[in-house]
């Protein structure tokens, strides 16, 4: 008689170290920015003889995009390893590693110091859509980095959810069909955003969503396998692909 007893595989933790030379770019591409935006706000000379704004969107593009991959793998393998994927279990995870911090900076940002912003932006923030009331220039400028957490949020609502669908390349479809979809409408909205106050708000709206990026991140999946050389590839594709989305302001 057969004694042996079939073993589940167990989640694990997956980490990319390879990954932490871009995240290291990335980061350093927002630092010089905000560095040299504050000061020339202090009226302090500019060390770069070029407007630093298309190199900080390039490293949020980045880390959105690499979110979007990083997420997508993880479902991903949950799914190949476990046959399905636990989404109450996933929410929990993201939950647990957010919220937090998070309510934590809400908390102190408007109540402790800088003790500003409106009832509208705190509602916001309450409610994770704090790209909300950053695109309506309601948040305070020392915490409104904040936008970023909404944006995540927000994609993690719909972005789980595409892998139910069964076959691989039916995911990939998808994936592909809405970021296209996307690209379309925030090229239809950034056209007319000079037209109103509400298609200018529309279009900042959009712009700071970044789902475009997470959406790129995502499809990656799909392409490679995991050795270091693929990963390489990986790199300077997402490095090159932010760069262009983040000049074309998509």
């Amino acid at each position: 008689m057969d004694t042996k007893e079939a073993v589940l595989p167990q989640k694990k933790q997956v980490f990319f170290e390879n990954l932490d030379g871009v995240r290291a770019i990335a980061v350093l591409l927002v630092v010089i920015t905000h560095i040299e935006l504050h000061k020339k706000t202090f009226g302090l000379k500019a060390a770069l003889p070029f407007s630093p704004h298309n190199i900080g969107k390039t490293g949020v593009s980045t880390f959105f995009a690499l979110s979007g991959f990083l997420i997508s793998y993880l479902l991903l393998e949950e799914r190949d390893n476990f046959k399905k994927i636990d989404f109450t279990d996933f929410y929990i995870r993201r939950i647990l590693r957010i919220w937090p911090l998070y309510f934590l900076v809400v908390i102190v940002g408007f109540f402790i110091y800088p003790a500003e912003g409106s009832t509208n932006a705190l509602l916001m923030s309450v409610f994770l859509m704090p790209n909300v009331a950053f695109s309506l220039l309601l948040l305070p400028a020392l915490f409104d980095p904040i936008w970023s957490i909404g944006t995540e949020e927000q994609f993690y609502i719909f972005h789980p959810h595409i892998f139910r669908i069964k076959k691989l390349e039916n995911i990939l479809y998808t994936l592909i069909g809405i970021f296209a979809g996307l690209l379309v409408v925030i090229f239809i909205i950034h056209r007319f955003e000079d037209k109103s106050p509400f298609m200018s708000a529309l279009s900042q709206f959009f712009y700071f969503a970044r789902f475009t990026n997470m959406m790129l991140g995502q499809s990656w999946r799909y392409f490679i396998t995991i050795p270091a050389t693929m990963f390489l590839i990986l790199n300077i594709s997402v490095c090159l692909t932010c760069c262009l989305i983040a000049t074309c302001r998509c």
